[in-house]
């Protein structure tokens, strides 16, 4: 019998002390999902927009077209984060990694710098380089 699909989910945590957001999808999380999950992280009183951000999507599961990459793109032009502030994207495969190469190219002008990685390390050392 196979896995059952997870229930779509987005979970964050802001580490204030590290200026860190970690944040991991889960399942083929919606639009509807992201939208909402950026609204309330602007909300949550612990949130800075000078953070960094480890976006953890391997164990996301939705399909990243390119239409949904525009309309992230669009909400993350909408609400930028703070010049410098990076954001490592954690991928599983090269689907995503292309994927996430296409949304950089579609936010390059924002002042948020996005980099995708295979390893949770090398993600965490490079958002560590601007802590130096």
């Amino acid at each position: 019998m196979p896995e059952a699909e997870p229930e779509p989910a987005i979970h964050y945590e802001i580490d204030r002390a590290n200026h860190l957001i970690r944040t991991t999808f889960v399942g083929a999380v919606s639009m509807e999902q992201i939208s909402a999950y950026m609204k309330q992280l602007e909300k949550d009183p612990d949130y800075d927009l000078s953070f960094d951000a480890l976006v953890d999507l391997r164990t996301y599961t939705g399909q990243l077209e390119p239409d949904l990459l525009r309309q992230l793109a669009l909400q993350i032009r909408e609400n930028p984060g703070s010049p410098g502030a990076r954001r490592a994207v954690l991928v599983a495969n090269d689907l995503q990694t292309s994927l996430m190469r296409l949304l950089q190219a579609f936010t390059s002008l924002a002042p948020v710098v996005y980099r995708t990685f295979r390893s949770a390390d090398a993600a965490m050392a490079w958002l560590a380089e601007r802590k130096r």
